[in-house]
């Protein structure tokens, strides 16, 4: 069994794969950062839940904006299944055509991802996370080009911070697009804006 492990600004996401339609995932938080050894402790009872022995576990693949975790993560789960996790990064071999050096790897994988799935023609491959991000691909998966906004979340939390009468929302779809109070009206901006 395959277990993907994608480590990012906000959570660390797993995804263990069973087969190609059994595909069992969970989330943890990034933060605060934690030691290899608080990685171990918590990674060596995180299959019992969703009843997978870590046996089961026959490769692991790592992919991570955040290289502070990286080592950490890579590590403990090393020491828990006693063989090494390959690490994804933007020079992991593709067919992939990119011209930066500054590539994230959640970029890269995005645009791996969608070049092999034999999406036809161009693409835009879209990435909601602590960062919105828009990459450019063409069909023969060269990247022309990244947008980098902040996500949803990250604006969110920026627009109650940095304000004085702001309150902190549930994240969802309003009634209609305009607003008749202010939750409804933040909800509005952050679902369609």
């Amino acid at each position: 069994m395959l277990l993907a492990v994608n480590i990012g600004n906000t959570n660390i996401r797993f995804a263990a794969f069973r087969s190609e339609t059994d595909i069992i995932t969970w989330t943890i938080n990034s933060k605060p950062p934690r030691t290899e050894s608080e990685f171990f402790a918590k990674f060596s009872n995180m299959y019992k839940p969703f009843g997978i022995s870590k046996e089961e576990i026959t490769d692991i693949v790592i992919g991570s904006v955040v290289p502070p975790l990286t080592a950490s993560v890579k590590i403990a789960l090393q020491k828990i299944h006693k063989f090494k996790p390959l690490i994804v990064d933007r020079n992991t071999p593709s067919a992939i055509v990119h011209t930066s050096n500054q590539m994230g790897t959640d970029l890269y994988a995005n645009a791996v991802a969608a070049h092999y799935q034999n999406y036809k023609g161009k693409k835009i491959v879209i990435d909601f996370g602590t960062a919105l991000t828009f990459l450019g691909i063409n069909e023969d998966g060269k990247v022309g080009g990244v947008v980098i906004a902040p996500g949803i979340v990250t604006a969110l939390n920026s627009l109650v911070g940095e304000t004085a009468q702001l309150p902190t929302i549930e994240l969802k779809e309003p009634k209609s697009v305009l607003g008749t109070d202010t939750e409804s009206c933040m909800q509005s901006g952050m679902v369609y804006g």
